[in-house]
C-alpha cells in the first residue's frame, strides 16, 4: 500500500509549481534594469527611441550597416535615425527641414559598457549612408574608441592639433565604405576640462556646422566625468543609451536628474545591447517581437 505513487507525484508537481512561481517572483523583484519600452515610460514624459539589438562577437556592427543593410541591427539603427530626424523637424515640412541648419547630436550613457560608442558610430554611419554629410567626433578623450572601431592607425591628439592648427581638414578621416567623415583621437594627456571649454574647440565645432549636415559626438559616461555635460552645451539633442536588463533603474533616474539640472536638451532614451529573442519571449507588440518571429523579413 506504500509508497503511494499518485500522491507523491501530485505533491511533487504542486511543490515544483510553487517553487517555480517563487523563483519567477524573486527574479522579477531583483531585476532592477529596463526590460522593454514600456518600462521606459516609468521614467516620466521621456521619448523612447527603440531597441538596438546585441550583435554577436563574430560580427562587427559597423560592417553590418554597409555589408548587410537589410538585417536586424542596421534596420534598428535606421529607425532611430528616422525617429530622431522627425523629432528634430517638429512641424516643419520636409523642404523646410532640409534647408535648416546642421544638427549636433550627442550620445552618452550613465555607465561604461552600455554600447553608446558603437551606437554613436552606427548612427553616424546611418546618416552618411542616407546621403547626408555627416561627421563623427570622438568626444571621449579619456577612453577614445572611434579609432579602434574604424581600424584607424593614425588617431590625432586633439589638444595638440588644435593648438597647432584650426583647420578641420587636418583632423578628419573618411570611412570609405560609408562615406562618413570622423575625427579619431588619442587619449588626451593635457587638461581635458580646459580643452573642452576652449575657444579653439568652439571654432572647430562652428566650422563643422558649416561643412556638415549632421554631427554626432560620442562622449564619456555621465557618472565617470562631467565631459558630456560640458559638450552638451554645443548639442542640439542628446541621446541617453541604456543597456537592456543591465543598468539599474536608480542609476538612470539619477542620470536624468543630472541632465535636467544642467538643462541638457534630451531627445530621448534608447535600449542598447538587446537580446531580441529573449526579449520576444515575454514582450509582445513591439519591434523585438517582430524581429524574433519574422527574421526572414530581414534577408
Amino acid at each position: 500500500s506504500s509508497p503511494h505513487y499518485a500522491m507523491l507525484l501530485g505533491s511533487a508537481f504542486a511543490a515544483s509549481n510553487v517553487l517555480a512561481i517563487l523563483v519567477v517572483l524573486a527574479l522579477g523583484w531583483f531585476d532592477s534594469g529596463f526590460s522593454g519600452l514600456d518600462s521606459i515610460e516609468t521614467l516620466g514624459p521621456i521619448r523612447s527611441f527603440g531597441l538596438i539589438p546585441e550583435v554577436g562577437r563574430r560580427k562587427r556592427p559597423l560592417q553590418l550597416l554597409t555589408d548587410a543593410p537589410i538585417t536586424q541591427y542596421p534596420e534598428a539603427v535606421h529607425s532611430v535615425h528616422t525617429a530622431l530626424q522627425r523629432s528634430m523637424s517638429g512641424d516643419l515640412p520636409v523642404q523646410a527641414f532640409a534647408a535648416a541648419q546642421s544638427r549636433i547630436f550627442l550620445v552618452t550613457s550613465a555607465l561604461p559598457g552600455e554600447g553608446k560608442s558603437v551606437f554613436a558610430a552606427s548612427l553616424a554611419q546611418s546618416m552618411a549612408l542616407a546621403g547626408k554629410r555627416t561627421l563623427l567626433i570622438d568626444g571621449d578623450l579619456r577612453r577614445p574608441s572611434v579609432a579602434r572601431l574604424f581600424n584607424d592607425d593614425n588617431p590625432r591628439e586633439l589638444g595638440e592639433s588644435l593648438a597647432r592648427s584650426r583647420d578641420l581638414s587636418e583632423l578628419v578621416a573618411t570611412d570609405v565604405a560609408s562615406g562618413l567623415s570622423y575625427i579619431a583621437v588619442r587619449k588626451e594627456r593635457g587638461n581635458i576640462a580646459a580643452l573642452l571649454n576652449s575657444q579653439q574647440l568652439q571654432l572647430l565645432l562652428r566650422e563643422a556646422r558649416d561643412r556638415y549636415e549632421n554631427i554626432v559626438i560620442d562622449t564619456p559616461p555621465l557618472f565617470a566625468v562631467s565631459d558630456a555635460i560640458v559638450l552638451s552645451q554645443f548639442a542640439d539633442a542628446t541621446l541617453l543609451a541604456v543597456r537592456w536588463e543591465h543598468t539599474p533603474r536608480a542609476v538612470i533616474h539619477h542620470a536624468l536628474k543630472i541632465l535636467r539640472n544642467n538643462e541638457v536638451r534630451l531627445a530621448g532614451v534608447l535600449l542598447t545591447r538587446v537580446n531580441m529573442r529573449k526579449h520576444a519571449r515575454y514582450k509582445y507588440g513591439d519591434s523585438a517581437y517582430f524581429h524574433a518571429k519574422h527574421a526572414r523579413y530581414y534577408s
